[in-house]
């Protein structure tokens, strides 16, 4: 198994995506291009192995022999033992999704910067903050 596909399956079974509310899936955003540019590869090559490794082990045969489904399996299986690998990939697999402008476009997202209007920000009420302001400074002797 190659390590794009690799990388297409994992990001398919984070973010599955939903085509009745047309979302995008993980796979359909380019993520082995977002970790390759970012010089991220090295902790999915690192975790590919640990798979195949894991894979060989137990049931005596190949990654290269398993079924798309298999390897999910496999993935879900070993989740807890590999906590920290997995997420690791899903929070680069956040950043990658939600840069994506065609990810935020369906989600209903602005893809762009908010300038010049600036963000708009709601009044709030700062009288709540009355009681703390009127305390004056607090020092912590130390």
């Amino acid at each position: 198994m190659s390590i794009e596909g690799f990388v297409k399956i994992i990001s398919s079974l984070i973010i599955p995506g939903d085509e009745k509310k047309g979302l995008l899936s993980g796979s359909e955003v380019n993520f082995y291009k977002y970790l390759e540019s970012n010089d991220k590869l090295d902790s999915l090559i690192q975790y590919l192995e640990l798979i195949r490794s894991n894979y060989r082990a137990e049931f005596h045969k190949e990654l290269l022999d398993c079924t798309e489904e298999e390897i999910k399996f496999h993935i879900i299986k070993g989740r807890r033992k590999n906590f920290r690998f997995l997420n690791d990939i899903s929070v680069l697999l956040c950043e990658c999704y939600y840069s994506d402008s065609c990810a935020l476009q369906r989600l209903g997202l602005p893809s762009d910067a908010p300038f010049p209007e600036g963000n708009i920000i709601n009044e709030i009420d700062l009288t709540l903050l009355e009681g703390v302001y009127n305390k004056g400074k607090i020092y912590r002797q130390s």
